[in-house]
């Protein structure tokens, strides 16, 4: 396909989603898709799973752009889409950098009264399952990828209800359920190494 065809299909895509077409929405990531993972995949060090997770920002912070007519270079959108992957992807990684220093909030502190206090517990008891529920959000809180620690974080500790979390994410009910499941996936693997070098 010729530079001039790109340009071409690239401007009727930007045109139709601007419009509204959801069916232009779902051909765009079809067509896209593959070089996008590609360039993610090499970014995040061959992490496939963290990876996709950054194509699902992407397509969201691209689709976004688009509907809301900030797409200057409808033409260059290949380009476009590429540079907003690596941006995501650096932005995932400063985020990780700037580590959340252990704490519980009011509202997690609810939590851990409601779950973890027994009218049966004697202190030491109650102070092993706080401590354990300190020692799970540190490991939360030291995961790589911005939103395992989010979604862990509302569903585990603040126990928010999956429409809550799903508005917070700006993700569907779908893709809730996937988010979720790598997230646990990954701190699971986490808790092993701990448990491994503890």
């Amino acid at each position: 396909m010729t530079d001039r065809s790109e340009a071409t299909v690239a401007q009727y895509l930007v045109e139709q989603i601007k419009g509204g077409n959801k069916k232009a929405e779902h051909e765009l990531i079809e067509r896209y898709q593959r070089g996008l993972l590609f360039v993610l995949r090499r970014k995040c060090n061959q992490d496939t799973t963290l990876a996709q997770d950054m194509m699902q920002d992407t397509w969201r912070i691209v689709i976004d752009k688009i509907r809301s007519d900030q797409i200057r270079n409808p033409d260059k959108l290949s380009s476009f889409i590429v540079q907003t992957g690596k941006n995501t992807v650096i932005a995932h990684y400063r985020k990780a950098e700037n580590k959340t220093s252990i704490s519980i909030d009011a509202d997690e502190a609810q939590v851990l009264q409601e779950h973890l206090i027994d009218q049966q517990d004697n202190p030491e008891e109650f102070l092993q399952r706080y401590n354990l529920a300190l020692l799970v959000k540190k490991l939360v809180l030291e995961m790589d990828v911005e939103r395992d620690k989010q979604i862990l974080l509302s569903v585990y500790f603040l126990e928010q209800d999956k429409r809550t979390v799903c508005a917070n994410l700006k993700v569907n009910s779908a893709h809730f359920d996937r988010v979720l499941y790598r997230a646990k996936q990954r701190y699971r693997k986490m808790w092993e190494k701990y448990q491994s070098t503890s």
